[in-house]
């Protein structure tokens, strides 16, 4: 019975290896997937010339400050962004998105590009509550904005 016990474990060994193997292969194809259909619609921070413009930006919500209390980077970098992207005419409405289910904590209101020291027009901004993915579902949000 001892000796059937090391077969098991080298058993398990071997499938728990292919498993593993097969899940880094999956990952990587979706990685190269990914880079593939998104290389052409990903802009570094030099090439504002080269963003397309469009009618709309999403900008979605991050918390201002990390946990410890020290600023978001992240926070920081999106809204400068949209900031810019906003500026330079890149987009003439952004929808602001994020998290507002806790009182006190308000992402969209927050994160809008209208805070300092971003300071666009407050009538650029469209700030949705809850979920990213809600107000984008269509035009809608578009067309509340006007043109």
């Amino acid at each position: 019975m001892i000796k059937n016990v090391g077969g098991r474990v080298k058993h398990c060994l071997k499938i728990f290896s292919i498993v593993f193997l097969l899940f880094v292969l999956a990952w990587g194809v979706s990685v190269l997937l990914i880079l593939g259909v998104t290389s052409e619609r990903v802009f570094g921070t030099d090439e504002l010339a080269a963003v397309p413009a469009q009618r709309a930006g999403v900008v979605l919500g991050c918390g201002k400050t990390l946990p410890n209390g020290r600023d978001n980077l992240y926070y920081l970098r999106r809204i400068a962004a949209a900031a810019e992207l906003y500026r330079s005419s890149k987009v003439r409405w952004l929808i602001v998105s994020g998290d507002n289910h806790l009182k006190g904590y308000d992402e969209p209101t927050n994160s809008s590009p209208r805070a300092a020291p971003f300071s666009t027009p407050s009538s650029a901004a469209n700030p949705s509550s809850s979920a990213t993915a809600k107000p984008c579902r269509n035009d809608r949000c578009l067309d509340r904005c006007g043109d």
